[in-house]
């Protein structure tokens, strides 16, 4: 029954690593649980309030079975959503673009067709052409090289996660469409600094990438693809090995290189996208930026380690060693001790400290569960035309332009014990031995005190808006209900006035030296049409009614809030609810304004969204900006699911059918924690 037991990984969240036996009421990322057919388990997934917003997936990790079943399709998206404000409006405003890219074996795929007589795959290939090639079927959301319609000179997010057992990409873009890839963000965690410009994206099993896409034409619409080659491979270096076992799609042949040993480099045509013109003349300039950071995540390049080793992956041996300690785990070797629980430990580790690793990762890519990692050293200043630089971190790695040379990383272990599995992730190695586990010890939560000595803006409590660098420029919201205070208590000597703060509108007058008045104006609008219908497009037009009934930039609106009419959040169990009421809130640093109901329900109008009732809720202060405390908004924020199929958008990930198993998921909203929303087969977290 190896095949039909499973359990469930979530892949790159920074989360405890125990479950049921360990003690705790519900399994966490515990990848050595057994659900055997017919049976269940419940999971309840505890994220941190400072988890790092970013892109991630989940899958089966039953040892032995994790590439059959990941493999064949069950797996999904899981995102955690940035905080308001973390980011520029123009990153924060990006329309995203889901990318789940998976490989899958045609023969199999033929095999169950033809027994259902589907007629789906029979003209696709036939078994001979499939004969030797492991994974010749990609699909993007459960699509075979699916369209994307996207506007020109408009900025997209693109969250790719590649779900592939064994193989690996190196993805640009060719075509009519003159198109720019700007590197954002991999394996779930901001670079230093965004954006990167790249040429290429390098996509190997279980890595993610947050990309920001943009694209124009000489006559519009045009066209382009995105596609997989050794071509693609823009910027590697001199004396760079061939692209190993190359793979290609049948219906547009290219000459294989050379065989050679690990992840196979697919020479492929992923998806197809036609641009349209836009409503922009130019695609507009993204500012170059750094991200605040979880003291989890502060720059390790300066700490010094507590503890240091060496990682070996030996594909010929299936083994995965830490300082030369360390067996393959076949089934064999695994039963002979008793279970994977009973599994010795390769190394063991301190919680709340900083390990230094030497690895290589030239043929295999090395995951490390619940701890990321950041590159420290590498032989080359970068790899793959910058796409691999020192300072960047990853929990899946791997450089194969590197060859067999190593590369340092640290990590830290923050706050969480237990047994942590490390395992390379061509999922046939993995289930064939080529998996380890460390364990941590200590006291539960204990966290690196040094942290702050490194980057002394790095924050381990939820992120607030007052902290980030943005905060200058766009003043954080007020909490609302609570009472604002009057000038008098923040009394400065100047002779500040506010006028008409009643229910026609809201004027701020009265600026002396530095004293400003910080107006935030909290509105309620009734739309009518349901959660889901109010998507990307319709939020932008939303923020860019109330700016203009305002009279101010469309930066400085902010939606903190989607209910269903009648007051319950948004939430997959009301996504049909007849109307909805959107919280809106402005911040303005500047005088005066005005906003008046009248004035915004004309303006929702003119774009199409006919408002019901709108009520308005002032909070003002006046004082020196320094004076003025920036807590965290009253109200959770607003969470949109990811683009719904049609409308030349790919459809969403295939929802989590894991073989011969029925897994529960706990899904619990508590305040100040994180909440999962399920959509379509993608998780979503959200701050609650």
């Amino acid at each position: 029954c190896e095949a039909a037991t499973t359990n469930l990984h979530t892949h790159g969240l920074h989360i405890s690593s125990k479950g049921v036996a360990d003690g705790l009421a519900a399994n966490s990322d515990d990848v050595l649980v057994n659900i055997a057919p017919g049976a269940s388990a419940l999971y309840r997934f505890d994220i941190p309030q400072y988890h790092m917003g970013g892109t991630h997936w989940y899958h089966p990790h039953h040892h032995h079975a994790t590439a059959l079943q990941a493999g064949g399709g069950a797996a999904g998206l899981l995102i955690v959503d940035d905080p308001p404000g973390y980011l520029p409006t123009a990153y924060e405003s990006m329309e995203e673009k889901v990318l789940f890219i998976s490989g899958h074996n045609l023969d199999t795929l033929q095999t169950m067709a033809r027994s259902a007589q589907a007629g789906v795959l029979e003209q696709a290939f036939t078994t001979a052409q499939a004969a030797g090639l492991p994974a010749n079927v990609l699909l993007v959301n459960g699509q075979s090289l699916p369209t994307l319609t996207i506007d020109g000179n408009t900025w997209y997010r693109l969250r790719m996660v590649f779900a592939a057992v064994e193989q690996r990409l190196q993805l640009s873009t060719t075509g009519d469409a003159r198109c720019t890839l700007k590197l954002l963000a991999k394996d779930g965690v901001y670079l230093e600094t965004i954006p990167r410009d790249i040429t290429t994206i390098y996509l190997y099993p279980g890595a993610r990438a947050d990309v920001a896409f943009s694209c124009t034409c000489t006559t519009y619409p045009c066209s382009g693809t995105l596609q997989s080659g050794a071509g693609a491979a823009a910027g590697a270096t001199a004396g760079a090995r061939t692209s190993a076992g190359a793979r290609r799609l049948l219906q547009r042949p290219r000459p294989p290189p050379p065989p050679g040993p690990g992840a196979g480099m697919m020479e492929i045509d992923v998806m197809l996208f036609t641009v349209n013109r836009g409503t922009s003349i130019s695609t507009p300039i993204l500012e170059t930026f750094t991200p605040l950071r979880p003291c989890y995540l502060a720059d390790l390049r300066a700490a010094v380690a507590d503890g240091t080793g060496t990682i070996a992956l030996n594909g010929g041996a299936r083994t995965i060693t830490y300082n030369g300690v360390g067996r393959s785990m076949t089934y064999a070797n695994v039963h002979s001790t008793g279970t994977m629980r009973d599994w010795p430990p390769m190394a063991t580790l301190e919680v709340g400290k900083v390990y230094q690793w030497t690895v290589g990762v030239g043929a295999h890519p090395l995951h490390v569960h619940v701890n990321p990692f950041q590159i420290t050293g590498m032989p080359a200043a970068e790899y793959g035309g910058g796409y691999f630089q020192v300072g960047d971190w990853h929990d899946t790695l791997m450089i194969e332009e590197a060859g067999g040379a190593a590369v340092t990383v640290k990590t830290q272990t923050d706050a969480f014990t237990g047994k942590v599995v490390v395992h390379c992730h061509i999922l046939e190695h993995e289930d064939e031995g080529m998996m380890n586990v460390m364990e941590i010890i200590g006291t539960e939560g204990t966290t690196y005190q040094a942290a702050e000595s490194l980057d002394n803006t790095c924050y381990r409590t939820a992120f607030g808006s007052s902290q980030s660098p943005l905060a200058s420029s766009s003043p954080s919201p007020l909490p609302s209900p609570s009472p604002s205070p009057s000038p008098s208590t923040l009394d400065d000597g100047c002779d500040n006035g506010v006028q008409n703060a009643g229910e026609g509108g809201i004027d701020c007058g009265g600026v002396c030296g530095a004293v400003q008045c910080e107006v935030s104006v909290e509105t309620v609008v009734n739309l009518p049409m349901t959660v889901d219908s109010f998507d990307q497009p319709e939020q932008t037009k939303f923020r860019s009614a109330v700016a203009s009934a305002a009279s101010v930039a469309s930066d400085k609106v902010r939606i903190t809030d989607v209910r269903e009419a009648g007051g319950a959040p948004q939430s997959h169990w009301h996504a049909l609810a007849a109307s909805i009421d959107v919280t809106t809130e402005i911040d303005v640093d500047s005088v005066p304004v005005s906003l008046t109901a009248d004035r915004l329900a004309f303006e929702l109008t003119q774009l199409g969204l006919p408002a019901g009732n709108i009520t308005q809720t002032p909070s003002i202060r006046i004082g020196k900006r320094k004076e003025l405390p920036s807590p965290l908004p009253s109200s959770p924020a607003l969470t949109t699911s990811p683009p719904p199929a049609g409308n030349g958008s790919p459809s969403p990930s295939p929802s989590l059918a894991i073989l011969g198993a029925t897994v529960s998921r706990s899904i619990s909203a508590q305040p100040a924690a994180w909440s999962l929303l399920l959509v379509a087969g993608a998780v979503r977290m959200v701050l609650g």
